[in-house]
C-alpha cells in the first residue's frame, strides 16, 4: 500500500491554486521536467492549460507551462503500458472489433437473449457492450457474487468472460492501465517522458487505474486531487474511493456561485431564453468563451442550441452536433447501402441522390436528384433492376422519337419550336446520364469479392470515391474531417478477417451503421465562444456561467432503471 498521496479540494477556483503548487513542486526547480496532469475530459485539459498558462493574480508562480501536458487518465496508461502489450503481439481492440466481439458472443450463446426481433438485436448489443464496460470495474470475487444473483445474471457473466477470452490478444483500457501498472513496477523506459502525474477532478477509478495510480506513489511519483461539491449524496461515493490513500480528511466545501431555474413551454423556447440571458450578460461584460451550454440528451438540444446560436451571430464551439452517419459522405455511404434491402425501389433510390451530394461521374458535377426522380416516376418505374432499366431506356426511346418528330415538322421562324426542340435535347441528354448512373449503380451493387471484411471495406471506400471523391473539394472543415474519420472506420472494419467469419452484406451494413453512430470531430476551438456540449464533456472545466437545458424531472438526475 503507497503512503497517501489523495487531497481533496472543491471544485472552486482555489483547488487550481494548489494544482499549480502541485505541479512546481514536481518540478522541483528544473523548468523541464516533465509533469502529465491527468484530468476527466479533454475539455477539462484544454480549460486547465489556458487557465495555468496565465499568470495567476495575487500568485508569485511563473507564467507559462513548460513540458507539462493534461491528458485523460487513459490516455497516461496508454502511454505507459502499450509499449508492453505491443510487444506481446497485441493489439488494440477498436471499436468495430469490440462491437463484433460482443456480437459474436450473443449469437453463440444466446441464452436468455434467445428469438430476439432482428430490429432489436442491435440495441441489445449495444447494452451488453455498456454492461460489458462496467464489469471491467468489478473483481473475480465481485463477478461471483453477480453470478450468483439469478439465471440472467450468471449468463450476462459468462457472456463477459467469454468475450474477455475471445478477446485475449487484443487490448482496451482495462488492459492499457494493468499494463501501465506494471511498467512502472517495472520502471519501464516509457515512462521518463510521463514523469510525475498529478490526477485533477478525477472520477471514481476502476481498480485497474487505481493499482497504476498506487504503482505510481509507491515510487513518490503521483499526486491527485480529488473534487469534492459541498453534496454528500455525490461525495461519499469519492471519499470511499479514496479513503485509504487521502491524506487528511475531507474539508467543508463551500458552494461556489448561485444557481436559478426558468420555466419555459419548449426546447426552442428554453434555447432562446438561454440566449436572451447570456447576451444580457455579454453587455455587462462577460467574455462569451466563460459562458457553457450543457446538456445531458444531445437530442434535441445540441442541433436546437448551435442553430440559435448561430443565427443570433454568438460563435460557439465543442462536439459536433452532429454523428458521422448524418455527414456527407455518412448519408452518402449509408444511403447506398439501404439501397439492396429496398429492392432499389424508387422511393429509396430519390431519397439517396436528394440527401446527399452525390456526382454523376467520379470527380464530375453532382446529380439533380428532383430532376432525376421527375425521369423515374414519368417512365413509371417502381423498383428492381430490370423495371429501372427497361423503362428508362423505353421513356428514352420514346423521348428520342419525339424529338426526331419535332424536328421534321420544325420551322425555322418558329422561336417558339426552336426553344422546345432545345428543351428536349437538354431532358434526353439528361436522361442518358441518369442512365448511365443508374447502370453503374447496380454495376456497384455488391463487391466483386464478398468473402472478406477487407473486401467489403474496400468496397466502401471504392463507394466514397466515385459519389463523394476521395475528399470532398471545397466542403467545410468539419465534412473533410468526417470524411476520413469514416475512411478509417471501413480500414478498421478490413480487419475484422483477423477474428470473424466472412461478413455478408447485412452484417458490413450494421457493422457500418455501428461504426458511425458517433459524433464527429469537434466544431471550433476551445475558448472562442460559447462551449456547447454534454455534462460529461465539461467535468472539470471552469466557467463563469453555465446553462443546464433539458432538466426535465426523470432527465436531470436520470432514473434508475432495471437493466
Amino acid at each position: 500500500m503507497p503512503a497517501p498521496y489523495i487531497s481533496y479540494v472543491s471544485y472552486a477556483p482555489e483547488g487550481r491554486l494548489l494544482l499549480r503548487a502541485a505541479i512546481e513542486a514536481a518540478k522541483a526547480g528544473d523548468p523541464l521536467a516533465p509533469v502529465t496532469v491527468a484530468v476527466p475530459s479533454n475539455y477539462a485539459g484544454l480549460s486547465l492549460r489556458q487557465d495555468l498558462a496565465s499568470q495567476p493574480a495575487g500568485s508569485n508562480a511563473p507564467a507559462g507551462l513548460l513540458n507539462v501536458r493534461f491528458m485523460v487518465l487513459a490516455r497516461v496508461a496508454e502511454l505507459a503500458g502499450a509499449p508492453r502489450l505491443a510487444a506481446q503481439g497485441r493489439r488494440p481492440l477498436t471499436t468495430p472489433f469490440r462491437m463484433e466481439a460482443v456480437r459474436s458472443v450473443l449469437l453463440a450463446n444466446p441464452g436468455p437473449f434467445a428469438g430476439l426481433d432482428p430490429e432489436g438485436a442491435g440495441a441489445t448489443e449495444r447494452s451488453l457492450d455498456r454492461t460489458f464496460r462496467n464489469l471491467d470495474r468489478c473483481t473475480d470475487a465481485e463477478l461471483a457474487t453477480l453470478e450468483a444473483q439469478g439465471t440472467r445474471a450468471a449468463h450476462v457473466v459468462t457472456l463477459y468472460r467469454k468475450f474477455r477470452d475471445d478477446t485475449r490478444d487484443f487490448y482496451d483500457d482495462r488492459d492499457l492501465a494493468e499494463a501501465a501498472a506494471d511498467a512502472v513496477r517495472g520502471g519501464d523506459a516509457a515512462l521518463t517522458d510521463i514523469g510525475h502525474v498529478i490526477g485533477y477532478l478525477l472520477p471514481a477509478p476502476v481498480p485497474a487505474e487505481r493499482a497504476f495510480l498506487d504503482a505510481l506513489a509507491e515510487r513518490g511519483r503521483a499526486r491527485v486531487f480529488a473534487g469534492l461539491t459541498g453534496d454528500d449524496t455525490v461525495d461519499n461515493a469519492t471519499r470511499r474511493s479514496w479513503a485509504d490513500v487521502a491524506i487528511e480528511a475531507a474539508p467543508d466545501i463551500r458552494e461556489v456561485g448561485g444557481t436559478g431555474v426558468v420555466l419555459v413551454n419548449d426546447a426552442e423556447e428554453e434555447v432562446r431564453e438561454a440566449i436572451r440571458e447570456v447576451a444580457a450578460r455579454v453587455e455587462r461584460g462577460l467574455p462569451l468563451h466563460r459562458v457553457a451550454f450543457l446538456y445531458r440528451h444531445a437530442s434535441p438540444y445540441a442541433l436546437i442550441a448551435a442553430e440559435q446560436l448561430e443565427v443570433a451571430g454568438l460563435p460557439w464551439n465543442g462536439p459536433a452536433t452532429r454523428r458521422l452517419a448524418q455527414t456527407a459522405a455518412g448519408r452518402t455511404l449509408l444511403g447506398f447501402l439501404a439501397l439492396h434491402p429496398s429492392d432499389y425501389r424508387r422511393e429509396a433510390v430519390s431519397t439517396w441522390l436528394t440527401s446527399a451530394p452525390i456526382r454523376e461521374q467520379a470527380g464530375g458535377r453532382l446529380v439533380d436528384g428532383h430532376r432525376w426522380d421527375g425521369f423515374a416516376r414519368e417512365a413509371g418505374v417502381i423498383g428492381g433492376r430490370e423495371q429501372w432499366h427497361d423503362r428508362l431506356r423505353s421513356e428514352y426511346d420514346r423521348r428520342q422519337e419525339e424529338l426526331a418528330a419535332m424536328e421534321a415538322t420544325d420551322r425555322e421562324d418558329d422561336a417558339g419550336s426552336e426553344a422546345r426542340i432545345a428543351g428536349l435535347r437538354r431532358r434526353i441528354d439528361d436522361m442518358a446520364a441518369m442512365r448511365e448512373f443508374i447502370d453503374e449503380l447496380f454495376q456497384r451493387s455488391a463487391p466483386e469479392d464478398a468473402t472478406s471484411w477487407l473486401a467489403f471495406a474496400n468496397w466502401g471506400k471504392g463507394l466514397l470515391a466515385r459519389y463523394v471523391g476521395h475528399e470532398p473539394g471545397g466542403a467545410p472543415e468539419e465534412e473533410v474531417e468526417a470524411h476520413r474519420a469514416i475512411v478509417e472506420a471501413l480500414e478498421e472494419l478490413g480487419n475484422l478477417d483477423d477474428f470473424q467469419t466472412p461478413p455478408s452484406l447485412a452484417a458490413f451494413t450494421a457493422a457500418i451503421e455501428r461504426a458511425l453512430d458517433r459524433p464527429a470531430k469537434r466544431v471550433g476551438r476551445f475558448g472562442h465562444g460559447v462551449f456547447l456540449g454534454r455534462l460529461s464533456d465539461a467535468a472539470g472545466a471552469d466557467f463563469d456561467l453555465v446553462v443546464v437545458l433539458g432538466m426535465n424531472e426523470g432527465a436531470i438526475p436520470a432514473a434508475g432503471r432495471e437493466d
